[in-house]
Order: structure tokens, then sequence, then C-alpha cells
């Protein structure tokens, strides 16, 4: 319901931003600091494979594979792309809004409207964040799912202390380097889903300890996409910028190959879940 109301409100304050404006400011706007092609597709390709590395979370519900890839494309690319131009026609509009909608309709004199945005989209928007960090930190402290209430407390809290503190003021470097990381991990959960499980169900299993493959692949994509993909321009480490096609991709090509000969390497059985580097049975 929030979702399809904020929805609603954005087609709205797109609407009176350029009857104010004109549609001439939007198509004729010049940006005050560009930002560069390679830079820019980074972005885009980092949170779109934020959103393909976490949609397990809600796709595990479907009914079938056929429901999940279904539901993933056609209800959340078509609706995605387009909040996004209108994101970016709002900033040109209203450019002291940064395209946030909330301060687009303040300015407008439409206070009431805008906190209705502000919460519809909080609760729509980070619901599903904190359910997918719960989850994770779940799988991380090996506790079972049926912890998950407790880590996605415990993620709410977390981001709204780094929300306080300031971390908008940093939201597009948070975003090149989440941009370089995360692909890296898809990388590794195409590569063990593909060519390691070969897709198919009765293949997976739970794992208990810590994915050696895993880890080291992430990891190793993960720098690689940053050197690549000038994640260190402009910051003390501008030296270790060497660009190289797109660094989000290379994250995820990177990784992909080191998980399988990895994997390989170690000679470990492909469906019994052992690929472990530290497991409590070893502890003990």
């Amino acid at each position: 319901v929030s979702a399809a109301l904020l929805f609603v409100i954005c087609v709205y304050g797109l609407g009176i931003s350029i009857a104010g404006t004109g549609a001439d400011s939007i198509f004729n706007y010049v940006p005050v600091e560009g930002m560069g092609l390679a830079a820019g597709i980074s972005i885009s390709v980092g949170l779109f494979a934020v959103g393909g590395a976490s949609v397990g979370d809600f796709t595990r519900y479907a009914k079938d594979r056929k429901a999940a890839v279904v539901s993933s494309v056609v209800g959340v690319w078509p609706v995605n792309i387009l909040v996004l131009m209108m994101g970016a026609v709002l900033a040109i509009a209203v450019p002291e809004s940064g395209g946030d909608i909330t301060i687009v309709l303040s300015s407008m004199g439409l206070a009431l409207v805008s906190v209705v945005a502000i919460v519809a989209s909080t609760w729509a928007v980070n619901v599903g964040n904190a359910y997918s960090a719960g989850l994770a930190f779940t799988a991380m402290a090996g506790k079972g799912e049926e912890s998950y209430k407790l880590t996605t407390m415990i993620a709410g809290i977390v981001g709204l202390v780094a929300a306080a503190v300031g971390i908008m003021d940093y939201f597009t470097t948070f975003l090149t380097f989440l941009s370089a990381m995360v692909p890296a991990l898809a990388g590794t959960m195409i590569a063990d889903y593909f060519f390691i499980r070969k897709g198919r169900p009765e293949n997976f299993k739970p794992l208990e300890g810590i994915s050696a493959p895993g880890v080291v692949s992430f990891a190793v994509g993960a720098v690689f996409a940053m050197v690549t993909g000038g994640t260190f321009v402009g910051t003390p480490l501008e030296m270790l910028d060497f660009p190289l096609f797109i660094g989000p991709v290379n994250g995820i090509v990177v990784s992909m190959i080191l998980y399988v000969i990895i994997y390989k390497a170690m000679k470990l059985p492909a469906f019994d879940g052992s690929i472990v580097l530290f497991t409590k049975k070893s502890a003990e």
C-alpha cells in the first residue's frame, strides 16, 4: 500500500514541478558538475547488483522458479527505471531538492503531503532493507532463521544511527564502494548456483561454517572491481586506480572464475555442503 501511495505522490510531484519550471528546463539541463560515463555505469550496475544479490530473500516464497524470475523482472525493472527517471527530473526541476520528493513538495507548500510521502518511503524502502540485513546477520552468525527478528531489529538500529550521524553526506562515496563490492558477491552466488550446483534444487544443502571459496573469491573480486572501476579517484588511495572496462562487471567475472578455481582446487565434494573454512566442530 505504501509503495503504491508513494508512486502516486511521485507522479503528482513530478507533474506540478514540471508545470512550474517548464519542460524546456528539463531537456536543456546542463549539470554543474559532470560524472564520467564509467562512473555512472558503475553506480547503476552496482545498485542493480544489490537488488540481484538480495532478491532471494523475497523470491524464496515464490511458487516456483518461473514465478520468482517473472516477479523479479516484471515487478521490479519497469517501475524501478521509471522511478529513477522521476528522481532525475525532480532533481533538475527543483535543484535544491537533490531529487528528494519530500523537499519538492514542501517547497510548494504541500507540507502534509510531504509528511505522508516521507513516512511512506521510509516504510516501503527500509522495511525491506532491514529485513534483508537481518537475514544476512543471522546467516553470518549461524543462528538459524528463527533469530532473524532480533538481527533485523539490530540492523534497523544501526541504520538509524548511521542516518543520524550524517551518512547521506557521503552517499555517493558509499554507493561507489557498494557498486564495487556487491557485484563481486553476486559473482560468487552465480558461480555456485550455475557452475557448482548446476541450478538443481536437490544439490543445495544448508552450510555450516564459512565458505572458503566464497570469502576469498568475493574479497579478490571486490578489490579488483574497486581498482579497475575508479573507486579510489579523489581519495588518498588514488594511486591504486587502474581503469579497465567496467569495475562492477570486472568484479563479477573475477569472483565467478576464482570461485570455481578454488572450489575445484580444494577438491570439495559438489553437493554435500562441506565448503567450510571454520565450523563449530573444528573449534571444539
